[in-house]
């Protein structure tokens, strides 16, 4: 068998390389599975009592919000103030 000189090992480097890439690159989404294939509950799941709790909060949180809107007016504000004239008749176009 005769030795790849020059380019052309060169290019069987870079083949070589590009396989095994692509033969691991399914390695990562199998430890992303975690411990799904085990039976048991993800750590990053929520059960009942969590959700209810989650659900109450966010019910108070919007509550709160609708008060707080309720009482403030939204201030009125023009960001242009400094650059026209405080009449619009002033203006010179």
């Amino acid at each position: 068998m005769e030795q790849m000189t020059g380019a052309g090992a060169g290019n069987m480097k870079k083949r070589i390389i590009v396989a095994l890439m692509l033969a691991l690159l399914p390695v990562t989404a199998y430890s992303q599975k975690g411990s799904q294939s085990s039976g048991q509950p993800s750590p990053f799941e929520r059960t009942a009592a969590q959700k209810k709790k989650d659900a109450e909060v966010e019910k108070a949180y919007q509550e709160s919000l609708k008060a707080n809107n309720a009482h403030t007016a939204p201030a009125k504000i023009d960001p242009w103030q400094s650059v026209r004239p405080a009449n619009a008749n002033d203006a010179q176009r």
